[in-house]
């Protein structure tokens, strides 16, 4: 059996960024997939980006120096894209996977991995109730087409439980995730509260900045 692999499902950070509407959000989404890079490399993880074919170009932009695998989505819903993609790691002989978005930032990978290692699967959750990721030693269809943290306390009769993050999906919640130890390693102090979509009046004296990927 091959190293553990991370599954990032991404899109470009600009076109992840114009699909949440944050204008300003494409700096902070790149730092997002560099860090997940490096975190999973740290780890002895492969890192396997599964993205549409037109986004590959950019995400290969990103932390260029570590080697990564691709998977192309395929599937009609976004639960069969996740499902789909993480069948096709395993066939690539992975004995786990952990599969996230980059709506959230890596964290507690360490502990995931000695859990995965143990047979005991992980889960991220997000605090809306949906999951930034999930650690699998094998495929369950239905759940990865239905994934939530209640399903996967339902689901696992062994579960490593790691911190809940806020993932991003508007500017709101970049507000609140400002406020949270993990994300404001990303995150710099004088990020706009309120995305400039949102508030026009504010667009030209608000600028977005990053800090380099934290240690996962």
């Amino acid at each position: 059996m091959r190293a553990p692999a991370v599954v990032l499902f991404a899109r470009s950070p600009e076109r992840e960024a114009a699909a949440k509407r944050m204008r300003s959000g494409a700096p902070l989404f790149r730092a997002v997939v560099a860090t997940w890079l490096r975190a999973a490399r740290r780890h002895g993880a492969m890192p396997l980006i599964a993205c549409a074919r037109e986004d590959r170009d950019a995400l290969a932009a990103i932390a260029p120096e570590i080697e990564r695998g691709w998977i192309e989505q395929r599937g009609l819903s976004f639960g069969a894209r996740v499902a789909n993609a993480a069948e096709d790691a395993f066939a690539r002989g992975h004995d786990a996977v952990i599969l996230a978005a980059i709506d959230a930032p890596p964290h507690n990978l360490g502990r995931a991995f000695a859990a995965l290692a143990r047979g005991i699967a992980v889960v991220a959750p997000a605090s809306d109730g949906g999951v930034n990721y999930l650690g699998i030693t094998s495929v369950d269809r239905a759940l990865l087409e239905d994934l939530t943290t209640q399903r996967c306390r339902e689901h696992f009769a062994q579960l490593l439980i790691v911190e809940t993050l806020t993932d991003i999906d508007s500017a709101h919640a970049l507000d609140v995730a400002r406020r949270e130890k993990t994300w404001r390693a990303l995150i710099a102090p004088s990020i706009a509260s309120v995305d400039a979509d949102t508030h026009p009046l504010r667009r030209a004296t608000r600028t977005f900045h990053t800090r380099p990927p934290p240690i996962a």
